[in-house]
Formats: structure tokens, C-alpha cells, sequence
């Protein structure tokens, strides 16, 4: 976990941070980052932790993210490969989503 506000990457993106997105519901406290090493990361955020709850692998560089407007559960993703996907991750254990770049993409 890193303190917000701090520079650590421990557990983050591998690469730069293309694109965040914070979830409208605002008793769930998610965020989602999309970055250039391929990986789309959900985050659970408490100040002064922020947890990573989610890895959502793509083919080629993640590009973007954004959460369903009524939604938190479901999260649509850009990717270099001109594909959007749209991820349940309800449906996505952890593992499951790191191994597999479609595993709970509809």
C-alpha cells in the first residue's frame, strides 16, 4: 500500500500512468488506472492506504478506464489494440484477471 500523495510505486503500474478514474459512488472509494505496461489496476482507497483489489490485463498498452455511470462493478477499458472492452469484476477473481487478458471482459 502507498500513502497518498507519495511517489512509491509498490504494487502499482510497471510503466507510466496513462489514464485514472475514480468511481461516482463515493462509499465504495474505487479508483482505476490504465497504464502502459498493458494492465488496468482497481484500486480501494482509505487515506491513508490505497489497496489494489483488481489487475485487468490487456494485449497492448491499457489506454484508458472508466467506471459505468451507474455501475462500480462494471469498468470499460481503452486499449492500443483499438478494442474497448467492458470488465464485470464481480464475475474476475484476482488471479484469474492477471492471468488471462479477457478473463471477465465482455
Amino acid at each position: 500500500p502507498a500513502v497518498a500523495g507519495s511517489d512509491r510505486r509498490s504494487g502499482g503500474h510497471a510503466g507510466e500512468v496513462l489514464d485514472v478514474a475514480w468511481s461516482q459512488h463515493r462509499e465504495h472509494r474505487l479508483l482505476v488506472s490504465a497504464g502502459t505496461d498493458h494492465a488496468v489496476l482497481v484500486w480501494h482507497v482509505a487515506p491513508p492506504e490505497l489497496t489494489k483489489v483488481r489487475t485487468l490485463m490487456h494485449p497492448n498498452l491499457a489506454t484508458g478506464a472508466l467506471f459505468h455511470p451507474l455501475r462500480d462493478d462494471l469498468i470499460f477499458t481503452g486499449c492500443l489494440d483499438g478494442r474497448v472492452r467492458l470488465f464485470d469484476i464481480r464475475k474476475v477473481p484476482a488471479a484469474a484477471a492477471a492471468a488471462s487478458p479477457t478473463a471477465g471482459a465482455a
